[in-house]
């Protein structure tokens, strides 16, 4: 075979490549009132896609509840894998913050305090009741949906009426795979309508629907246990009639002899 030939030979090598982008993202500190401050991290959340991968590196005591729901919009709405590195002293809506993340890194010094979230108001009476009881409303909506799955409902109701949870890093591990497996069977709150996990979810549901249908019994079938018990009853009441009867006939007779 000559040189030119082995040449010409058409490669047997097809070779696709894939780009992805790995960020990091630090939310130290405070939960700032101003959303501006996190502009940069919301264009991360923005472009990056399914392929790249957001590592969050967060310490905070918690701070703005407004900016923390926005920077969890943010979240939701990315693409990317995003896991949350937790530190120690994450605490309130820092808290919330790391549970937005699809998966976690914890060591023996991460730390986690939960509680309600603090608000002032001010104003004439009417006011300040009406401020507290929305806030109240507010309080129990936000808890519930940040932490129904990491806290017990008992823990939930605690942090209503005040109550600090804190948890160490082995509770965490052991918490965060249960929130893990607990979210995976709720609807997606990416905001999206046409969302494929959603759909999964209805799929299966609606496949659960049908098990459960084929497993009722048909029209038959309960026609035929309906006969078998009403035989089964008759039966029954006919030995106890016969064993009457024979216990009468046997006393009268033994009342003759005497």
């Amino acid at each position: 075979m000559s040189d030119i030939s082995m040449t010409q030979k058409p490669s047997q090598l097809i070779s696709k490549s894939f780009v992805s982008n790995e960020y990091n993202l630090y939310l130290h500190g405070e939960i700032s009132h101003d959303a501006d401050e996190y502009l940069e991290h919301f264009a991360v959340y923005h472009q990056a896609g399914p392929e790249d991968l957001i590592r969050l590196w967060i310490q905070s005591p918690g701070g703005s509840v407004s900016v923390g729901h926005q920077y969890i919009q943010h979240m939701n709405r990315c693409g990317a894998t995003i896991v949350a590195v937790i530190g120690m002293g994450t605490a309130s809506e820092g808290t919330a913050i790391c549970l937005a993340a699809d998966d976690w890194e914890v060591d023996e010094m991460s730390t986690f305090l939960v509680h309600g979230f603090s608000y002032g108001t001010y104003g004439h009476e009417a006011q300040v009741y009406n401020t507290a009881a929305f806030n109240k409303k507010l309080n129990e909506r936000s808890l519930r949906n940040t932490y129904s799955g990491f806290l017990t409902e008992n823990e939930i109701l605690e942090a209503l009426k005040g109550v600090d949870l804190l948890f160490d890093g082995d509770e965490l591990k052991e918490r965060l795979q249960g929130f893990k497996e607990y979210r995976a069977s709720q609807p997606c709150n990416c905001g999206q309508a046409d969302c494929p996990k959603n759909a999964q979810l209805q799929a299966l549901a609606e496949m659960e629907d049908e098990e459960d249908f084929d497993s009722m019994p048909t029209l038959q079938e309960i026609v035929a246990d309906a006969v078998k018990d009403g035989i089964a009853a008759y039966e029954k009441s006919r030995l106890a009639a016969e064993k009457k009867a024979s216990r009468t006939k046997a006393t009268k007779v033994v009342e003759k002899t005497e």
